[in-house]
């Protein structure tokens, strides 16, 4: 693929979605904790949802990263370790 203007930084959803912004930032810390090789040098992106009928829910992701050879690179590591909720999107 070649990139140009069109190319967006890539963003990896780890950790599911919180009902607080609050609950989001600490399942990220947690997840530092626990993986911190992979998750100490990054920051979390909460993104607010408003999912209508269900409420609103505050999407936790990890970003932005280099390109999405290094998103899916990231989330391939998360799921080697037991973590299977990784999900690469174009921020």
């Amino acid at each position: 693929s070649t990139s140009g203007s069109r190319s967006r930084l890539q963003i990896c959803r780890v950790l599911g979605s919180s009902k607080s912004q609050t609950d989001a930032l600490a399942n990220f810390a947690d997840a530092q904790q626990k993986y911190p090789s992979l998750l100490s040098s990054h920051q979390p992106v909460v993104r607010k949802t408003d999912l209508g009928a269900k409420g609103t829910w505050y999407r936790l992701q990890v970003g932005p990263l280099a390109d999405k050879s290094a998103a899916y690179k990231l989330c391939g590591q998360l799921k080697a370790k037991g973590h299977a909720d990784c999900l690469v999107m174009a921020q």
